[in-house]
């Protein structure tokens, strides 16, 4: 006998609920967004969009962090490297 569960899928950028599935997994409710088509954007690794904007945005952000911590660890290793 095959459970299946709702999954409440969200944008990874704003929050908003994007949309409700009855699968068996977290990854069939996914693929099920992918089939369902625009205006929603399910990317093969399990992040949600509401909309190509907020997809733009949410790389915009990740992009800032990871450039952000590399001039962190720069400096943390400037300093460290300092100290010897």
């Amino acid at each position: 006998m095959v459970i299946e569960k709702w999954f409440c899928l969200k944008c990874n950028n704003c929050g908003e609920v994007i949309n409700y599935w009855q699968r068996d997994s977290y990854q069939d409710a996914i693929e099920a967004e992918k089939e369902s088509g625009p205006p929603s954007i399910a990317s093969w690794n399990g992040n949600c969009f509401c909309d190509k904007k907020c997809q733009k945005e949410w790389l915009a952000k990740r992009r800032q962090a990871r450039e952000k911590q590399k001039a962190m660890d720069k400096m943390m290793e400037k300093f460290l490297g300092g100290e010897e």
